[in-house]
């Protein structure tokens, strides 16, 4: 298991804390202080070709996305970031889609669609007896039917987010509503791979 932490810097407080796990290891970084998100065009082959796409130089931002319905607590926040960094880094397949609870990523998936990205992960996370009852996902292409989200609240997921730009975007946001879960709609420039 890798288990490390980065940071600019450390403290000698944040050091005895951080450091009573023996295996941890502690890299500090000062350029993280100001990090500097490439600006290059990225390529990614396709069948037939090759696709560029502006590299993903976005940070997530809560409060620029639109959350509906209900509050997201703070330990659904730091499970959304790590759901949202897996399926935003990842490269399953394109459609990623992750799964977080209580701190720790449970299971990640891609493919084709975000249908099967969604059953991937949500097969993984049974696989290794994983719970969903109020984890979040993270999606990194929008929702174009209700499919997804209902295979995820059936799961048992509290919320998630992804980014909006479907066409069918407010009956998709009507059924994660009507079944409970809490979303942070992203803005449609972030979005992953293809931005198609």
């Amino acid at each position: 298991m890798l288990d490390l932490v980065l940071a600019p810097d450390f403290d000698e407080a944040a050091v005895a804390v951080l450091g009573r796990r023996p295996m941890r290891k502690l890299l500090a970084n000062p350029a993280l202080r100001a990090p500097a998100p490439s600006s290059a065009e990225h390529w990614r082959m396709i069948r037939g070709g090759w696709l560029s796409q502006p590299a993903a130089d976005y940070v997530l931002d809560l409060a620029a996305s639109r959350m509906a319905p209900g509050v997201l607590t703070q330990v659904q926040v730091l499970a959304l970031c790590i759901a949202w960094a897996a399926a935003f880094g990842s490269s399953l397949g394109g459609n990623e889609i992750a799964i977080a609870h209580d701190g720790a990523l449970l299971a990640a998936g891609g493919g084709p669609s975000t249908v099967e990205a969604a059953r991937i992960a949500l097969d993984r996370c049974m696989a290794r007896g994983h719970d969903c009852r109020g984890a979040v996902f993270a999606a990194d292409a929008f929702f174009p039917f209700d499919d997804v989200p209902a295979m995820l609240a059936e799961a048992g997921v509290a919320a998630g987010c992804a980014p909006t730009g479907s066409v069918n975007d407010a009956a998709v946001a009507a059924g994660l509503a009507e079944r409970g879960v809490a979303m942070a709609w992203l803005p449609p420039e972030i979005r992953g791979f293809c931005r198609h």
